[in-house]
């Protein structure tokens, strides 16, 4: 979708009508590992999209303002402690991510096996070596990436004693904000080299204690967001300053979830490609229907520099 200059009204185009079923089509695929490329060449551009079953949940989508909107992080450096700007809580259906797989390709996600011991919240810091070598190894397979760099890890809670989870629908970083990422932890001279080729901002999110029945994360599909949903937010941590995408609503949006997310599964995800191609929207999803004894969702998002094509 386009906006009328001057009116912040969204005016759809005739291209805009089909934009749903786009979906699965294979568009420019110059930032794909060249053996993804390779494949997603042989694929059709006429792929139609078929209606699968979908569950019904509500996410928070920004809204357009008179400036750029802001998220405070865990204020007065009380962890979980948030301030958000106005949002709007829309219902979604959304796809079923275990009968329409997601592709790296085409959507930037795909949902993985990836069995390990459980990770345990209170113990994470004694374990965080171990994982974060599991990570190196499950991006460097899955991704066909040369050189992985993990960077962070946040770990969410529903119950609190952690960050909740993110129920506004966005993406973690901008061109800015990555590349400041970048020189910050690896250094303006490494920093500069990594720049010169491919690279990525990638996200592996798992559950935590058991599987994730309550405020699952959902994923936009990237073939249905039309470039001028996104603006930029500034997002504020106590010790430092980012900036984030949210995304305006549009009711092209398809939205995909894995249900019932287990321990020994994650969803791998690109949050930025060096290329200028956005990476995926996410957020948080309240679901219509949940079991009443259902547990708070733990869970742990883990980030990585990911570059391909250099050793």
């Amino acid at each position: 979708m386009r906006r009328g200059a001057g009116t912040g009204r969204r005016v759809r185009r005739i291209e805009d009508l089909d934009r749903t079923h786009r979906c699965g089509a294979v568009g420019a695929v110059s930032w794909l590992h060249p053996r993804d490329a390779t494949t997603a060449r042989t694929r059709s551009h006429t792929t139609v999209a078929v209606r699968c079953d979908v569950v019904r949940g509500r996410v928070h989508y920004h809204e357009e303002g008179q400036g750029r909107a802001e998220i405070l992080i865990d204020v007065d450096g009380i962890l979980g402690n948030r301030v958000d700007p106005p949002y709007s809580a829309v219902d979604v259906e959304l796809e079923d991510g275990r009968i329409t797989p997601p592709t790296w390709n085409e959507d930037r996600l795909v949902f993985v096996s990836a069995p390990r011991d459980p990770l345990r919240a209170a113990t994470f810091d004694d374990e965080r070596d171990a994982y974060e070598a599991q990570l190196r190894a499950l991006l460097r397979t899955q991704l066909g990436a040369t050189e992985v760099v993990v960077f962070d890890h946040t770990l969410r809670a529903e119950d609190g004693g952690f960050r909740p989870p993110s129920y506004h629908v966005h993406c973690d970083y901008n061109a800015w904000s990555a590349r400041t990422r970048l020189q910050a932890l690896l250094g303006r001279e490494t920093a500069a080299g990594w720049s010169e080729g491919h690279f990525a901002v990638v996200n592996v999110w798992r559950p935590l204690g058991g599987p994730v029945v309550r405020a699952p994360i959902g994923f936009v599909r990237p073939c249905s967001v039309d470039p001028s949903d996104w603006l930029d937010v500034d997002i504020v941590f106590p010790d430092r300053r980012g900036q984030v995408r949210g995304l305006r609503h549009d009711p092209a949006h398809r939205w995909v979830y894995l249900p019932r997310m287990d321990l020994d599964e994650a969803a791998v995800f690109a949050t930025y490609v060096s290329e200028g191609i956005d990476g995926i929207a996410h957020a948080a999803v309240e679901l219509d229907s949940i079991p009443a004894n259902a547990p708070p969702r733990h869970s742990i998002e883990s980030r990585a520099f990911v570059r391909w094509g250099t050793r």
